[in-house]
């Protein structure tokens, strides 16, 4: 039967997926509480975890071998869903441990590596969601990542995101 729901699941078969991953979310779900309470941010990112593991489970449908009999797929999707979880600790670790100081806010008129607030907010309104926007000027007018998920109803981890892909696509028209 899970042969078939697996086989089905690759042929596009939304349904088949979903019972799939019904019958796995107790193991989705278990290891992103094991990986999470693991991380050095209890609470924050859970969401994110369980999206990068339901993301591991939706790999392992699409490449577990069939044809062999040593490994079940629970096992092997148990060993994706651990391997992502680990590379994404290990990343996080290093950006952590590389991630520079934060330059002084924005007050007023000012500026930033010489760009001018109006280049930011015209570059902003270019490049940046809503969102995006939002969140990054809260931060350059020095606010840290928790007010500002307060003020936007979000998680830290939410912010955190938000701002990284702000600073990476101004970096990328813009050197700052």
């Amino acid at each position: 039967m899970e042969r078939e729901l697996i086989l089905s699941a690759r042929r596009g078969n939304d349904t088949a997926f979903a019972e799939l991953c019904k019958r796995y979310a107790p193991l989705i779900d278990s290891m992103t509480d094991k990986y999470q309470a693991s991380s050095e941010a209890p609470g924050e990112g859970r969401e994110d975890l369980r999206q990068e593991a339901a993301v591991s489970f939706y790999r392992a449908v699409m490449t577990y071998d069939l044809e062999q009999d040593r490994v079940t797929f629970g096992l092997y999707a148990k060993i994706c869903i651990r391997n992502r979880m680990i590379s994404l600790l290990r990343k996080n670790q290093a950006e952590k441990k590389r991630k520079p100081k934060r330059k002084e806010p924005l007050p007023g008129g000012g500026t930033v590596s010489g760009i001018s607030r109006e280049e930011l907010h015209a570059l902003a309104d270019r490049f940046l969601t809503a969102y995006e926007k939002t969140a990054f000027f809260l931060y350059i007018d020095g606010k840290s990542y928790r007010d500002i998920a307060v003020s936007l109803g979000v998680s830290v981890k939410s912010v955190d995101n938000a701002l990284f892909r702000a600073k990476t696509k101004l970096r990328s028209v813009y050197s700052m």
